[in-house]
């Protein structure tokens, strides 16, 4: 049986929320074969949010995770859209142990607010948790202190694999490690490994130095130089089967653990496939390989 595919609506409307992209977008991931969708925010582009389930619904799509709800009323959105899971943001000021402790406590917190309101929570990994944590044994990165301190039965993780591999890790051994975690995986290609702790950072220092961004729908926007410069620092998310993940391992791993799994593409990065940077065509590929699986 094929691998279901769900498709991260980022990966095709980016940073513009407007209505008629979002619908756009919804029914090209149904033309393209996707079984359904995460979303960013609690977001309806205008509609109410029954017609917004329906048009979901009618479009044969499942709505099976979304990305920062935070409030009370973001969080009855992901429960009425019939999402298992939401994936809050883990923010801790630092990377300190310390602060990651605390920030493990206030994830705790929040994830029994989300299992009240009828998900689960998942957190989702970049490249920057793969470094030494200080004061630790040798090979111990924040990404372990945070497995080790949030309680399995109200976190899970989304393990975002190009980013893990971008940080030099192995995502199926980290999935082994900790197995019965990891309930999405957000498919992702990678064709190098990050040069130093700066290119492993989300936002790249020259980013930030150009201002910080705005929070629109649940997601970061930029000034367009900003973005430019955001989307080359992409340039390792190639297409999928391209790169250097092993993903037959990673999928066994992926299936191994004795929970159902999801899998979801992401992609920040177009110019795959052989195109001049469409993501349509990326959309279209990428779900043709998550479904090989």
């Amino acid at each position: 049986m094929a691998t279901k595919a769900y498709a991260q609506v980022y990966s095709l409307i980016k940073q513009d929320r407007t209505p008629e992209l979002l619908y756009d977008a919804l029914a090209k991931f149904s033309r393209y074969g996707y079984d359904g969708i995460e979303g960013i925010g609690a977001n309806t582009a205008g509609m109410t949010l029954p017609d917004f389930r329906k048009y979901v619904c009618d479009l044969d799509l499942e709505m099976i995770s979304v990305m920062n709800l935070s409030t009370p009323e973001e969080l009855e959105y992901g429960a009425f859209m019939g999402a298992k899971y939401d994936v809050a943001g883990f923010r801790p000021k630092d990377l300190s142990r310390d602060e990651i402790l605390r920030a493990c406590d206030e994830v705790n917190a929040f994830s029994r607010k989300v299992k009240e309101a009828g998900m689960f929570n998942l957190i989702h990994n970049h490249a920057h948790e793969f470094g030494q944590v200080e004061s630790e044994p040798e090979g111990v990165t924040p990404y372990d202190l945070i497995l080790q301190n949030t309680d399995p039965s109200l976190v899970g993780m989304e393990i975002d694999v190009g980013w893990v591999q971008f940080a030099g890790a192995n995502p199926a051994e980290i999935i082994r490690k900790y197995p019965g975690r990891f309930h999405i995986i957000h498919v992702k290609e990678c064709n190098r490994i990050a040069k130093d702790a700066e290119e492993r950072e989300h936002f790249p220092k020259k980013v930030l130095d150009m201002g910080p961004p705005k929070f629109i729908n649940g997601a970061p926007k930029f000034s367009p130089e900003q973005e430019r410069m955001m989307y080359e620092a992409r340039n390792f998310n190639v297409e999928l089967g391209n790169g250097i993940i092993d993903w037959k391992d990673l999928t066994a791993a992926a299936k191994g653990q004795g929970i159902p799994v999801w899998f979801v593409s992401e992609r920040e990065y177009y110019h795959c496939y052989g195109t001049d940077g469409d993501a349509e065509i990326c959309a279209q590929r990428d779900c043709e390989f998550i479904h090989s699986l």
